[in-house]
């Protein structure tokens, strides 16, 4: 099989992001080199659009008229969706809440916190605590990218430890679609001085993590694996899409991706 149909699946791919970025930034991509390698290897791709700091309900809606719009296009009756970090949560809740299950064949999360992270109960409990200038910076810097309603604050609070376990509660997966997640390792802090401290915070509380979310928590449905450098090289939350645009310890990060979606050809998604 070339190159140029291992990545051509029954449904198109929905690529969806996690916050304080936005699909249609003209300079820096989210993604990367990804989805240029993805379509040369006969991928439909497409992106979700949705906020930077949009709450996973109100990503949640952006997303299914997304799909609306791609299942038109394409005259496919479902996508796959690969998300990475709370794109995940934004795509559970409109698979489960909004009801898009039969549009949806299967949802691959990179990096998601489904179980929360103890980095967003830091900042919400040494910044955001009765300091509503915070949030509000955050919501400045949304409309600045381009945003038409950011809630910062509130897309923080959502992804605490806390708020996560009640959202698993309350937000069952559904028998119709196909779950498969992936984790990161940045394996020290110094791996990726961004993360540094980040890292540190979290490694003590939750064990292995990419510098934001623990390989614990990123673990929902099929469990595929973990992504990590060669030798004492990890990747960290920004490697694993590919920010960079570098091999990240001997990794290219595209190639992960490409592996990823001949899989889900594979198993007839």
């Amino acid at each position: 099989m070339n190159d140029g149909t291992v990545c051509k699946t029954r449904y198109p791919i929905l690529m969806v992001h996690g916050i304080a970025y936005r699909d249609d930034l003209p300079l820096l991509k989210y993604w990367g080199r990804i989805p240029g390698l993805l379509r040369r290897s006969g991928a439909e791709v497409f992106f979700g659009n949705s906020e930077s700091w949009g709450s996973y309900e109100k990503n949640a809606e952006l997303l299914c008229g997304r799909i609306g719009d791609i299942v038109g296009k394409t005259k496919c009756d479902r996508v796959n969706i690969i998300a990475h970090s709370k794109g995940g949560i934004d795509s559970r809740f409109m698979i489960t809440v909004l009801d898009t299950r039969r549009q949806v064949a299967s949802l691959t999360t990179i990096s998601t916190p489904h179980r929360g992270s103890y980095i967003a109960d830091v900042i919400v409990n040494k910044l955001l605590n009765d300091k509503k200038i915070y949030g509000k910076l955050l919501d400045l810097y949304g409309r600045i990218i381009g945003d038409k309603d950011p809630e910062g604050g509130k897309v923080v609070r959502q992804l605490t430890t806390a708020h996560m376990k009640g959202f698993n509660e309350a937000v069952p997966d559904s028998k119709d679609v196909y779950y498969a997640s992936y984790g990161s390792d940045l394996k020290k802090g110094l791996n990726d001085p961004l993360f540094y401290f980040s890292y540190n915070i979290l490694y003590e509380k939750e064990g292995v993590n990419d510098g934001l979310v623990s390989v614990t928590s990123s673990r929902w449905g099929e469990y595929k694996g973990t992504f990590t450098g060669k030798k004492r090289k990890g990747i960290s939350h920004l490697d694993i899409i590919d920010f960079k645009r570098i091999k990240t310890g001997g990794i290219d990060i595209p190639s992960l991706y490409r592996e990823i979606v001949k899989d889900l050809k594979e198993k007839g998604y």
